[in-house]
């Protein structure tokens, strides 16, 4: 194999920030979906991991190497959804956001 792309300076100062900050959820996107009707958790499943398929940086991780970040892109990864029967959606916690079509 090749060498290691090198890492942007965003993405190196991404990792450092981790690395000093390891529990910051500062650059973490929390999401709930609310599917209405009937959901087929297999389909959704291979849907969302063809698109981490297609997309190297859904696959890329920064581990370190001599104290220094290094690119690694992961040749397979799989996405799992985890399903909570019987879950209620506390709306205080997370307020709900409508998709408009246009």
């Amino acid at each position: 194999t090749g060498a290691a792309p090198r890492l942007s300076r965003a993405q190196r100062r991404l990792w450092f920030l981790q690395e000093i900050a390891p529990e910051s959820p500062a650059y973490n996107i929390l999401c709930a979906v609310r599917f209405s009707g009937g959901l087929n958790v297999d389909t959704l499943r291979s849907a969302l991991n063809e698109i981490v398929r297609r997309h190297e940086s859904l696959r890329t991780c920064f581990p370190a190497a001599e104290g220094r970040p290094t690119a690694r892109l992961l040749s397979e990864w799989a996405l799992d959804i985890l399903v909570e029967e019987g879950y209620r959606y506390d709306s205080s916690l997370f307020p709900i956001r409508r998709a408009r079509s246009a």
